[in-house]
């Protein structure tokens, strides 16, 4: 796609994904800041960090028990990396130059 000269714009939680965009001199990230006090998004974009998911947080903030939460997040499946908070949520886009 990069090739063809085309703008796309992705969103992943998918880390290698991430890593890719954060290498690649073509492709620009960017996140959605997230408000974890209030569980919902500000849709201010920030450019140039990709973001994480707050899938955890937002899950134990609405009741699901902690045991659930902590066998998912320890350990993780080989080849991925445990989920971190923070606050924003993930997208890429590619831009030729």
């Amino acid at each position: 796609m990069l090739g063809s000269g085309a703008y796309v714009a992705v969103s992943t939680h998918l880390t290698p994904l991430k890593y890719f965009a954060i290498r690649h001199p073509e492709i620009k990230t960017a996140s959605m800041e997230f408000d974890l006090a209030t569980l919902s998004p500000t849709f201010r974009v920030i450019e140039g960090v990709p973001g994480r998911s707050n899938a955890f947080v937002i899950a134990e903030r609405l009741g699901l028990p902690g045991t659930l939460i902590d066998r998912r997040v320890s350990p993780s499946p080989p080849g991925r990396s445990a989920p971190k908070t923070s606050s924003t949520n993930s997208t890429a886009s590619a831009n030729p130059r």
